[in-house]
C-alpha cells in the first residue's frame, strides 16, 4: 500500500458525497419549482385571474391558495391599522369574519392573519392586494363586481368605526381611516 492510497479514498469519498448533495439540491429545487407550478395554476383557478405576472407576484409574497381567503381580509387589516395597531374590537371583528370565510385553527389563512394583526402588512402586500383585486374586478359583471365590493371593502367600514364606537356604536372614521378607504376603493372604479 502506498502513501497515496489513503489520500485517493477520501478525496473519493468527498467526491461522492459532493454529487450527493448536488442531487438532493436538484430535487428540492425541482420540488420546490413544481409545487410554485402547482400554486400558480391553482391560485389562478380559485381566484379567475389569468396574468401571469400578478400571479407570480401574488406567490412570490406568499400568497397562495391555502391562504388566499386570509388575502380577501386586506381591507379590513388596512382599516384597522389606520390609525394604529388594531383595537380589541377590531381585532375580534376580523377574527369573526375570519371564521365566517373559513379561516379555522391553525389553517395557513389564520396563520397569515394573526401575522398581519400583529404587525402592519408590509406597503408592497397592501400595493399587491390592489393589484389583486382590480384584476379580479376586471374579470366580473356589473353585480358579481359589486358583491365583491360589498364583500371586501364596506363591510371593511364597520372596522374602522369600531375604533371609535361605545358600546357598539359607531362614530364615524378617521381622517387616516378616511384616507385608506378612498385608497381601497380604487380597484372597485373599473
Amino acid at each position: 500500500m502506498s502513501w497515496e492510497e489513503p489520500f485517493k479514498e477520501r478525496e473519493k469519498g468527498q467526491e461522492a458525497h459532493y454529487f450527493q448533495q448536488r442531487e438532493r439540491e436538484l430535487r428540492a429545487s425541482a420540488r420546490e419549482e413544481q409545487q410554485r407550478a402547482r400554486d400558480l395554476e391553482d391560485l389562478s383557478t380559485l381566484t379567475g385571474i389569468e396574468d401571469a405576472q400578478l400571479l407570480g407576484a401574488l406567490v412570490a409574497g406568499e400568497i397562495r391558495p391555502d391562504n388566499a381567503a386570509a388575502f380577501d381580509l386586506m381591507p379590513m387589516l388596512r382599516l384597522a391599522w389606520a390609525d394604529g395597531p388594531p383595537s380589541q374590537h377590531q381585532q375580534q371583528a376580523i377574527r369573526r369574519e375570519a371564521e365566517l370565510r373559513g379561516i379555522h385553527g391553525a389553517s395557513p389563512g389564520r396563520a397569515l392573519l394573526e401575522q398581519w394583526l400583529l404587525a402592519a402588512p408590509a406597503q408592497a402586500t397592501t400595493e399587491l392586494w390592489g393589484r389583486y383585486a382590480r384584476a379580479r374586478c376586471v374579470r366580473l359583471d356589473g353585480t358579481a363586481r359589486e358583491l365583491f365590493h360589498h364583500a371586501l371593502v364596506r363591510r371593511a367600514r364597520a372596522i374602522a368605526r369600531k375604533r371609535w364606537s361605545v358600546l357598539g356604536l359607531g362614530f364615524g372614521v378617521s381622517r387616516a381611516a378616511a384616507a385608506v378607504l378612498a385608497e381601497l376603493e380604487r380597484p372597485f372604479q373599473v
